[in-house]
């Protein structure tokens, strides 16, 4: 190309003098030495943080990847690892490897497992654990478990509950009845373990006390059953109310909370005592003076997916797609933020990350949703993109088996001890999220 004009002056015409000449042969000798410098510096970088990884050669050559190294064992961000011939396996899309006939993590798993799939659980900060609900089985002879699996090893173990042993033999850990359908998992303030699940009646709910020590199973409620309380209707008949299975948190007193979806009697959140004798309004909108509770945005559709933090309950609906905060004491209902369409918020699992200040949201059928919300500026961003300047700490998008769709309404967890979240994906893996570097692995299958 031409030299481009300086109208201001003819320097470019003029001829250097010799110490010019001088002067220049010194600067491009400088520029080639800083330049050879920065190609082996390019060369010996490395896009994971440990230089003693397994698969530290396996490091990603993209810049923006080694200026957010990684912590975890291999780089899944790079789509040579992430290839199914050739690549790493915590790399590959979950299903893509248990169709391999592989597994990560020692114990029972439920790759190859027909109809399998890990729901809601909690993490068990002091044993370093996950400790979640899983189900597998057509919907006739679905047999559910509390499992735990170790959050530096991926190591699975059956707390209790029916699972697949070798050979595809169906064994049982803890005495007690047989869960069905298990949903969530919580602990409780006793001790023990309480789970969430279906029977095989499909309309009825029930609460399970778990021994996590020998597995043993006792039924605390259940719905439409005499045997323990029910919050009924004034009407003549005094009809009982219908809890639903989406909503499922363990109370402050040791007690539970519960969702009820019923178009004619109310919707809302109701209290279940720690003995289940009694159940009871919290916030609830009804046109029955004796079940309505609690003033602020109107509960349409389901009232789901409960967290409990700072004594405050944590809740979606679905009718329209709102976060909300309760307080269990009035019953009121204050809204968070409102998702004006599908995935602008989760709708099934709510998580308070308290390093960075936010909600995680996560859930969506058919779908992935895994969305951030501040609740101080009011601005959120979804995983599958960069937080951007209003969270810097969030640089680059989720890659690796996090990028796959199909989260469904798998239970989404903050890392105890790391910047991570922990995702149940992909139906029968726990994966997790490196939040400063956006890239995921299979810690368990």
């Amino acid at each position: 190309w031409p030299p481009r004009r300086n109208s201001n002056t003819l320097a470019h015409t003029q001829k250097p003098t010799e110490e010019e000449e001088a002067a220049a042969e010194k600067k491009r000798g400088s520029r080639s030495e800083e330049e050879d410098g920065g190609k082996q510096m390019a060369a010996s970088a490395s896009s994971l943080k440990d230089p003693n990884s397994e698969y530290a050669d396996r490091s990603s050559p993209l810049k923006q990847h080694q200026e957010h190294p990684t912590a975890l064992p291999a780089d899944c961000r790079y789509f040579a690892n992430q290839a199914p011939a050739g690549g790493i396996l915590m790399c590959q899309r979950p299903q893509a490897v248990a169709k391999k006939g592989e597994h990560l993590g020692s114990g029972p798993s439920l790759a190859q497992v027909y109809n399998a799939h890990y729901s809601g659980g909690f993490v068990d900060v002091a044993a370093h654990r996950l400790i979640v609900a899983a189900y597998h089985g057509g919907s006739a002879e679905a047999r559910g478990a509390v499992v735990a699996v170790c959050l530096r090893t991926g190591d699975r173990t059956v707390i209790s509950g029916a699972y697949a042993g070798e050979g595809g033999k169906q064994l049982e850990r803890g005495a007690g009845p047989s869960f069905h359908h298990v949903i969530d998992v919580r602990a409780g303030t006793d001790g023990f373990l309480y789970a969430f699940s279906v029977p095989k009646e499909p309309t009825a709910q029930e609460i399970v006390r778990v021994c996590p020590e020998s597995g043993d199973r006792v039924l605390v409620w259940k719905s439409r059953d005499a045997r323990f309380g029910q919050l009924c209707a004034s009407d003549a008949k005094k009809t009982p109310v219908q809890t639903h299975s989406q909503g499922f948190a363990v109370a402050p007193d040791g007690g539970f909370y519960l969702g009820i979806a019923n178009p004619m009697t109310g919707r809302g959140l109701v209290h279940v005592s720690c003995d289940g004798s009694e159940v009871k309004p919290i916030s609830v909108n009804s046109n029955d003076a004796t079940l309505k509770r609690g003033e602020g945005p109107e509960i349409r559709g389901f009232l789901q997916g409960f967290t409990v933090h700072k004594d405050r309950v944590y809740a979606f609906t679905t009718q329209p797609k709102q976060f909300l905060e309760i307080d269990p004491s009035t019953g009121d209902r204050t809204l968070i933020v409102k998702g004006n369409a599908a995935g602008a918020i989760g709708e099934r699992w709510a998580v308070w990350d308290e390093d960075h200040k936010v909600w995680w949201t996560a859930g969506l059928l058919n779908s992935v949703t895994v969305v951030a919300f501040d609740p101080a500026t009011g601005k959120s961003f979804n995983a599958f993109k960069c937080g951007g300047p209003d969270f810097p700490w969030y640089p680059i998008a989720g890659h690796g088996p996090f990028q796959i769709n199909s989260l469904n309404y798998g239970g989404v967890w903050k890392h105890p001890t790391e910047d991570r979240l922990l995702l149940a994906h992909d139906s029968v893996a726990i994966v997790e999220l490196e939040l400063f570097s956006g890239n995921s692995r299979i810690l368990s299958l």
